[in-house]
C-alpha cells in the first residue's frame, strides 16, 4: 500500500492544473497561502494545520477532507464540496463560502468572523456548529436545518432568508444580528429550539413576518407548482414558527413583540382552517379577527363599541321617535348596549312588540358579545393572560 503523497505548493498547483486526482493526499501543515487550487480533486485529503490563507479553493472537491485547525482566512471556497469535511477549529475569518456544500461538516470551534456563507448549504441534520464563531458572518439564505448551534457566536451576523428550522439555539449570541431583509421578512424558524437564548438583544422591529410565512404564501417552488397538501403543511409550519417564537419572547418579558407574532399565528391558523374546510371553526376565527383581532387589536373592539351605539341611536331616532338632540337616542342606545335600555321603556310602552323595545333587546345581545370581547382583549393585551 502506497504512503500518502506529500507535495509542495508548486507541485500541488501544477497537479491541479493538469487535472490530477489528489484524493487522500497528505498536505498536513503545508504552506499553501494564496495557492490556486480551483477545482482541485482533494476528497479525503489531509489538510490539517495547512496554511491556506487567501487560497483559491473555489469548486474544489473536499468531501471528507481533514481541514481541522487549517488557516483559511480570506480563502475562496465558493461552490466548494465540503460534505463531511472536518473544519473543527479552522480559521475561516473573511472566507467566502457562498454556495458551498457543507452537509455534515464538522465546524466545532471554527472561527468564521466576517465569513460569507450566502446560500451555503449546510444540509439537514447538521450537528457540528457548537461554539462556532460566526460573528459578522454573511448567512443570507444559508441552510441550517437542524444545525447544532449551541453556544455559537452569531453577533452582528446577517441571517436574512436563512433556514433555521429545527436548529438548536441554546445559548446562541444574537446580539445585533440582522434577521429581516429589505422586505422585513425574517428567517425560517419552525421547530427551532430556543432554550435560554437571549432574544432581547435582537431588534425585532425589522421582522414583520417570518420566512416560514413567506414560504407558505408562495404558490410555486423551483420544481413547479405546490400541491395542496404542500401548501397546507407550509401554513401549519408557519403557525408553529410564530407561536413558538411568541412563547419564547413572552417568557423573556418581551410582550409587545410576542403579541405581534402570536397575532400572526392566529391569522395563519384561520387560513389553515379554511384549507381544511372546517367551515364552523373558520367562521368563528374570522369573527374573532373582525371583532378584536384575536385579542391583540383592542382598538377594534372600541370602534365596534362606538359604531354599534351610533347605529342603534339612529335606529331609535327613526323607528322609535327618540330625538338626536337632546341626545335621548344616544343615551338610550348606551344603556341598551349594556343590557338595561328596554327596562325604562316598559313604563311608557304598552307592548314588548314595540320596535323600540325590540331594537333595545337586540342591541343588548350584541353588546354582551362585544363586552365579553373587550374584557378578553383587555386582559390579553395588557396582562398577558
Amino acid at each position: 500500500m502506497e504512503p500518502p503523497r506529500k507535495l509542495t505548493k508548486a507541485q500541488l498547483e501544477q497537479a491541479v492544473q493538469q487535472g490530477e486526482q489528489l484524493n487522500g493526499t497528505d498536505l498536513s501543515g503545508a504552506q499553501l497561502d494564496g495557492a490556486n487550487l480551483r477545482r482541485a480533486q482533494l476528497d479525503g485529503a489531509n489538510l490539517s494545520r495547512a496554511q491556506l490563507d487567501g487560497a483559491n479553493l473555489s469548486r474544489a472537491q473536499l468531501d471528507g477532507a481533514n481541514l481541522s485547525r487549517a488557516q483559511l482566512k480570506s480563502a475562496n471556497l465558493i461552490g466548494a464540496q465540503l460534505k463531511g469535511a472536518d473544519l473543527s477549529d479552522a480559521q475561516l475569518e473573511r472566507a467566502t463560502l457562498g454556495g458551498a456544500q457543507l452537509e455534515g461538516a464538522d465546524l466545532i470551534g471554527a472561527q468564521l468572523k466576517g465569513a460569507d456563507l450566502i446560500r451555503a448549504q449546510l444540509g439537514v441534520g447538521v450537528t457540528h456548529l457548537k461554539g462556532a464563531n460566526l460573528s459578522f458572518a454573511q448567512l443570507k439564505g444559508a441552510t441550517l436545518i437542524g444545525a447544532q448551534l449551541e453556544g455559537a457566536n452569531l453577533s452582528r451576523a446577517r441571517l436574512e432568508g436563512a433556514d433555521l428550522r429545527e436548529a438548536q439555539l441554546e445559548g446562541v449570541n444574537l446580539r445585533d444580528a440582522t434577521l429581516g431583509n429589505e422586505h422585513h421578512i425574517g428567517p425560517r424558524l419552525a421547530d427551532a429550539q430556543w432554550g435560554t437564548i437571549n432574544l432581547a438583544v435582537v431588534d425585532w422591529s425589522h421582522v414583520s413576518k417570518l420566512g416560514d410565512e413567506w414560504e407558505a404564501v408562495q404558490k410555486m417552488t423551483r420544481s413547479g407548482k405546490k400541491e395542496k397538501h404542500e401548501r397546507l403543511n407550509d401554513y401549519r409550519a408557519a403557525v408553529r414558527a410564530n407561536r413558538q417564537l411568541a412563547v419564547a419572547l413572552q417568557a423573556q418579558g418581551l410582550s409587545e413583540e410576542a403579541a405581534r407574532f402570536a397575532y400572526r399565528a392566529q391569522r395563519l391558523q384561520c387560513i389553515v382552517l379554511r384549507r381544511q374546510k372546517k367551515l364552523g371553526q373558520y367562521l368563528f376565527y374570522t369573527f374573532l379577527e373582525t371583532l378584536a383581532g384575536y385579542g391583540y387589536r383592542p382598538i377594534r373592539t372600541v370602534l365596534w363599541y362606538l359604531g354599534i351605539i351610533s347605529l342603534f341611536a339612529l335606529a331609535y331616532h327613526f323607528f322609535g321617535g327618540l330625538s338626536l338632540y337632546p341626545p335621548d337616542a344616544f343615551v338610550y342606545s348606551l344603556t341598551s348596549f349594556h343590557g338595561r335600555g328596554f327596562f325604562p321603556g316598559l313604563n311608557a310602552r304598552p307592548s314588548l312588540h314595540d320596535p323600540l323595545i325590540m331594537l333595545a333587546a337586540l342591541e343588548a345581545v350584541i353588546g354582551l358579545f362585544i363586552e365579553i370581547s373587550f374584557i378578553a382583549t383587555f386582559t390579553q393585551r395588557f396582562f398577558g393572560k
